[in-house]
């Protein structure tokens, strides 16, 4: 592991790291759901990360640009259920990356954004017919939002997360595609001091919007739902 900073203004920083990892089959991807070990190898990776910080007052934000050679990837896929993941090696996946985050604060509001782009693909085999295609489940764009206000009454909030186009097999072909997906939430809160603990209360309403997607294809995710939840401590 190497790594580098540099603050060439106040509240600006710029950084470099290299690392090397290795990273051996946990318990549950060598033996969940069977007896028997599965035959997986340990995964290997290079990683370079470029990166900058700036941070003023009451705004902070990162941007981190990376590259990942990763030797025998673990990944898992669905199997006949969603309750059966087979897990499996990728000889080699390169991963070509963007991150962003921007935290503000004004007033009562905290307002968070995040991005990611990530090009993960399969370089095992020259000669396959997915051979530099996008990794199954993994969105070359994704993102989210958040906005939180706070007061000695009750505490609001909204999110929105969005995920691009994933595919679902290694072959990258409209037939494997699937669609695009973003799923709102609101959230209010608040926090009773009692005499033996403090009390919190929080309602939510998840997929405000009723958005119908499938994070694993032909598992459909719950339309628009509710939450009610009561925490207490002492």
């Amino acid at each position: 592991y190497a790594a580098l900073m540099y603050t060439p203004l106040t509240g600006l920083t710029l950084r470099y790291f290299y690392k090397e990892t290795f990273r051996v089959p946990n318990f549950s991807e060598l033996y969940f759901f069977q007896s028997l070990p599965r035959n997986l190898r340990p995964e290997h990776a290079h990683q370079h990360n470029i990166g900058l910080t700036y941070a003023r007052e009451a705004f902070c934000g990162t941007l981190d640009a990376y590259f990942n050679r990763v030797t025998d990837k673990i990944v898992a896929r669905p199997g006949q259920n969603m309750f059966y993941w087979s897990m499996e090696n990728l000889g080699l996946v390169h991963i070509l990356g963007l991150d962003a985050t921007a935290d503000f604060r004004i007033s009562a509001f905290t307002i968070h954004l995040n991005y990611s782009f990530a090009r993960a693909v399969d370089m095992s085999n020259p000669e396959s017919n997915y051979y530099g295609h996008q990794i199954r489940y993994t969105p070359r764009n994704s993102g989210g939002a958040s906005v939180r206000w706070e007061s000695r009454w009750v505490n609001l909030g909204a999110s929105a997360m969005l995920v691009g186009r994933r595919y679902a097999f290694p072959q990258n072909t409209a037939a494997n595609r699937l669609p695009a997906y973003a799923d709102i939430g609101l959230v209010a809160d608040r926090r009773f001091d009692l005499r033996w603990g403090t009390m919190r209360l929080q309602v939510q309403v998840l997929n405000l919007l009723d958005a119908q997607y499938e994070v694993v294809q032909f598992y459909p995710m719950m339309g628009r739902n509710y939450r009610l939840s009561v925490t207490y401590e002492f």
